[in-house]
């Protein structure tokens, strides 16, 4: 009778146990999310408003011809006789170079130099200064025009330039006949007013706010999961140190912020058709999703398994409590111990390069086998190593030192 009730209590505390473990594989999944994404809604950039064409007025702006001298001022190039040499022949050659420097620099300047026949009127600087937007766009333009005979640049759309300030432009140039067209240092001006298309930003209603609502919400709901979560128990060898596994989130958080900005911005594209902050780049897309689906339930079932892993180390037996359930094994069934290395994939230079990324501690005999995680912290290791080592049989204890500095290497 009393085995029964021993039985059904041990079973009903297994039950219990299980539950709780599972509660805080849900909780922890919670808070990789939950937080990143709060941080994100609250404080990151994320568009909320669609890209609308719509079709408007402009000023359109051209270069049409660069006045340039009919004839360029000829340089005598130096007389190169068999009579020409030393110090006077090099002083030749300088005083050419540097004439047919200031000539062509004199025929390309700025400078309003020469006078356009179609007497459109002459314009300066200081002319242009009370109008900054168009200003701006002529300097700009006479950058990007390149010197030469007769060079034009074809009609450029001035976005930035208001048309009451092309309009106030037009008419302070008075009376002439063409009031489009001036002349600015060397080069002819002539600009007109037209319609074309543009896109426009137009806010998807209400999701500024809602976003900032969600961030909250998703923000209180990741930091309330961590509430009881690093509870230690007080029986046997805990795997993971409280303190480590805190250091752990964080840096999982951490990590998946950078993640869930890029989930959280194709969703907002997806199903509002909002512009995407990090562009169209399908990889940005795949591998937030990604994190999401599958890395942070990764992450949270690791590290959730190495904080609850305990283990019990007597002269007799070994044993290990973890995420799924406990595992005992006899010192005498012991048939070896092995250390056995996790790698992730990755490429580096366009190379296959696994990284280590655990070494897990197995331990063998008959149908059963032990699995014993890495712990974080190396004095954790230790103590472990130095327990297995004091219970071990004696065929055992060599081959548990001989583990014990590659368990605790760093590589």
């Amino acid at each position: 009778m009393l085995l029964a009730i021993e039985g059904k209590i041990s079973n009903t505390i297994t039950k219990l146990r299980d539950k709780t473990i599972m509660f805080n594989l849900l909780k922890r999944w919670v808070t990789y999310f939950f937080i990143p994404a709060g941080l994100v809604l609250l404080l990151l950039p994320l568009n909320t408003y669609r890209s609308k064409q719509i079709k408007k007025n402009f000023v359109f702006l051209e270069i049409t011809e660069t006045l340039m001298a009919k004839t360029l001022k000829e340089v005598k190039p130096p007389d190169f006789g068999s009579n020409s040499s030393g110090p006077n022949l090099s002083q030749q050659v300088m005083e050419y170079l540097e004439e047919s420097q200031k000539v062509l620099s004199d025929e390309f300047s700025n400078d309003t130099t020469l006078i356009n026949p179609y007497g459109y009127p002459i314009i300066d600087a200081q002319k242009l200064t009370g109008y900054p937007a168009l200003h701006r766009q002529v300097d700009s333009m006479v950058q990007m025009n390149p010197t030469g005979r007769g060079i034009s640049l074809r009609p450029r759309r001035l976005d930035d330039v208001p048309i009451n300030e092309w309009g106030a432009f037009k008419n302070s140039l008075g009376g002439n006949a063409d009031a489009n067209a001036f002349q600015y240092g060397k080069r002819i001006f002539k600009g007109h007013v037209d319609s074309d298309y543009t896109s426009i930003k137009v806010e998807v209603d209400n999701l500024r706010m809602s976003t900032k609502v969600a961030g909250s919400i998703f923000l209180f709901l990741g930091l309330f999961a961590l509430h009881g979560m690093y509870k230690t128990s007080s029986a046997g060898i805990q795997i993971g140190n409280r303190t480590a596994i805190i250091i752990w989130d964080i840096i999982s958080i951490g990590i998946g912020i950078m993640f869930t900005w890029w989930f959280l911005d194709a969703m907002l594209v997806k199903y509002f058709q909002t512009v995407a902050v990090w562009g169209d780049e399908q990889r940005v897309l795949f591998m937030g999703v990604f994190w999401v689906a599958f890395g942070i339930p990764a992450m949270a079932l690791f590290t959730t398994a190495t904080a609850i892993q305990t283990l019990q180390i007597t002269r007799d037996k070994i044993t290990v409590r973890g995420l799924f359930g406990q595992s005992t094994l006899a010192w005498s069934d012991v048939e070896y111990i092995q250390l056995n290395e996790i790698f992730a994939p990755r490429k580096v230079s366009g190379f296959f390069a696994p990284r280590k990324i655990a070494k897990i501690l197995k331990i063998s005999g008959g149908p059963s086998t032990l699995h014993i995680m890495e712990p974080p912290f190396s004095s954790t290791k230790r103590e472990i190593l130095s327990t297995l080592t004091e219970h071990a049989p004696e065929e055992l204890k060599q081959t548990i030192l001989d583990l014990s500095e590659k368990w605790l290497s760093v590589w």
